[in-house]
C-alpha cells in the first residue's frame, strides 16, 4: 500500500498486487509542471510490472519499457470539495405516489419519495409526524391526517460513507391531509304507521275524543297530516263527530316523502245522561331528575329525567318524541339545554313543564407557578427556603364553564393556607 497526504491533509491510499513494487515515487513542485499555478503538486508513481526479460521486475533497474506509471495533480483542496458537492449530491426532488405537490390537499394515503440526488446517497426522511422524528429511505407512506396548515417532511440526501465531507442536501414537502367524508345519502322515510291514542283501529266507533299519533316518530323526518284537517306535527287531535272521515300521513325528509295506509275515522259520543262524556287533559306534569339535582344545577354524570301527572296516558318531550313511557335519559353534555314535557290523554294534553339540563361530565384543569415572597416574585424552585411561597392559578379552563365559574379549589396539604383575596394560595415553609 501507497498512503500519502493530499493538500487538504486527507489520506489517500493505492494498493499494489502481489510482488509489485514502486520503483520510483516522486513530487514535483508547481515550478516543474506546465501550466500549474501555485499551490498544485503532482505526485508520480511509477510501478514496474514486467522487465525485458519477462521476469517481475523487483530489482528496480531502470527498464521502463512496460512499467505503469500513474500521476496525481493536486489542486487547491478547498476548490476540489466544492467541485465534488456540487457535482456528486444533488438536491433531491420529491415526487408523490397520487401526483397531488407540495402544499396540496391529499384526499387518501399516498407516499412520498426522494430522488435524483445521484447513485451513491442515503436518503432520510424528518418530520414531528415520524415515529422517532427520522426514518431511512427514499420512500415514506403517508396515513396520518394533518390540520389544514399542514406538516412539513424533509427529504435529505447524504453520502453512504459517513467520512466523506461531502454536505448533505435537502428539500421540504407541505403535507396536507384530510381523508374524503363520502357524504351518506339519506334514504326516503319508511312508510309511517297511524296509532290511536285509545289503541281503537281504523274503521272502527271511537266514542271520545282521542289522538291519532306516528308509531315511532323520528326527530329528522317531517310528518303532514291529510283528512278533515291539515296539519304537521306527530299527533293529530280528533273531537268532532264523524261516520267516516280518512285520514292519512306523509313523512318527508330532503329526499322525498312516503304515504302511510290510511286511518278511517268514526266517532259517535256517548250521549246518554244528557250529554257526551269529555275526558279532561291532565294537569301539567312535575319532573324529577334520578340524582335528585334541582332544574339548573349542575350535574356531573349522566342521569334520568321522570314526569309524573295523574290520568296521563303518555308523555311528549321536546324533540317529539311520544312514549308510554314517563321518563327519558341524558348523557351529552351542556350548559343550558331546555327539556320539555306535557302529559297527554284522549282528552288532550297539558300544558308544558320545563327542566334546564346543566351536565358536565369533564373535570376542569388549571396551571400553576410558584413565586418567592410574593404573587409576582422570584420563580420558586422547590426544597428548602426561609421565603413565604406563593402558589399562583395563571389559568384554569373547562370545557363548558369559564374559570369565574368553577365552584371550588381544593388542596391536600396541611401546610396551606387558603388566602381568601385572588386566586393565589400563600405555604409557609418550616426550615432548619
Amino acid at each position: 500500500k501507497i498512503k500519502y497526504l493530499d493538500t487538504n491533509g486527507k489520506e489517500y491510499v493505492w494498493e499494489l498486487g502481489e510482488k509489485m513494487y514502486p520503483g520510483a515515487i516522486l513530487c514535483d513542485g508547481p515550478s516543474e509542471i506546465e501550466g500549474s499555478s501555485i499551490g498544485n503538486i503532482i505526485l508520480r508513481v511509477i510501478i514496474p510490472i514486467y522487465s525485458t526479460t519477462g521476469t517481475y521486475n523487483v530489482e528496480g533497474n531502470n527498464d521502463y519499457k512496460d512499467d505503469i506509471i500513474i500521476e496525481y495533480y493536486g489542486t487547491p483542496q478547498k476548490k476540489i470539495y466544492e467541485e465534488i458537492s456540487n457535482e456528486e449530491i444533488k438536491t433531491p426532488t420529491i415526487e408523490s405516489s397520487d401526483g397531488i405537490n407540495t402544499n396540496e390537499l391529499h384526499k387518501t394515503e399516498f407516499s412520498l419519495t426522494a430522488k435524483d440526488s445521484g447513485e451513491d446517497v442515503i436518503y432520510y426522511w424528518i418530520s414531528d409526524d415520524i415515529e422517532g422524528g427520522i426514518k431511512e429511505g427514499p420512500t415514506i407512506n403517508i396515513s396520518k391526517e394533518t390540520s389544514s396548515e399542514g406538516v412539513i417532511y424533509t427529504a435529505k440526501a447524504c453520502p453512504k460513507d459517513i467520512s466523506s465531507s461531502i454536505s448533505c442536501q435537502q428539500t421540504d414537502y407541505i403535507v396536507i391531509f384530510q381523508k374524503e367524508t363520502i357524504p351518506i345519502e339519506e334514504p326516503v322515510p319508511d312508510k309511517p304507521k297511524i296509532v290511536s291514542s285509545d289503541n281503537i283501529l281504523s274503521g272502527n266507533t271511537h266514542s271520545n275524543n282521542f289522538y291519532l299519533n306516528v308509531d315511532n316518530p323520528q326527530s329528522d323526518i317531517t310528518y303532514k297530516w291529510s283528512g278533515a284537517t291539515t296539519q304537521t306535527g306527530t299527533s293529530i287531535y280528533i273531537s268532532e263527530e264523524t261516520t267516516g272521515s280518512v285520514y292519512y300521513l306523509e313523512a318527508c325528509n330532503s329526499n322525498g316523502c312516503s304515504l302511510s295506509d290510511t286511518y278511517t275515522v268514526i266517532l259517535t259520543k256517548n250521549t246518554s245522561g244528557g250529554g257526551g262524556i269529555v275526558v279532561s287533559p291532565p294537569s301539567a306534569p312535575t319532573i324529577t331528575s334520578s340524582d335528585g339535582i334541582s332544574s339548573g344545577t349542575w350535574h356531573t354524570s349522566a342521569f334520568s329525567l321522570s314526569a309524573s301527572s295523574s290520568n296521563a296516558t303518555y308523555y311528549v318531550w321536546s324533540g317529539g318524541t311520544s312514549t308510554t313511557s314517563n321518563s327519558i335519559s341524558v348523557s351529552s353534555n351542556t350548559n343550558s339545554t331546555v327539556y320539555n314535557v306535557k302529559a297527554c290523554n284522549s282528552g288532550g294534553c297539558s300544558s308544558e313543564s320545563s327542566y334546564i339540563v346543566k351536565l358536565d361530565t369533564i373535570a376542569p384543569s388549571c396551571s400553576m407557578s410558584y413565586h418567592k415572597s410574593s404573587s409576582t416574585g422570584d420563580n420558586y424552585p422547590g426544597g428548602w427556603t426561609k421565603f413565604t411561597v406563593y402558589i399562583v392559578f395563571d389559568s384554569c379552563s373547562d370545557n363548558l364553564t369559564s374559570s369565574s365559574s368553577l365552584i371550588s379549589l381544593n388542596f391536600a396539604s396541611a401546610s396551606f393556607v387558603l388566602l381568601t383575596s385572588g386566586w393565589y394560595l400563600r405555604a409557609s415553609f418550616l426550615y432548619a
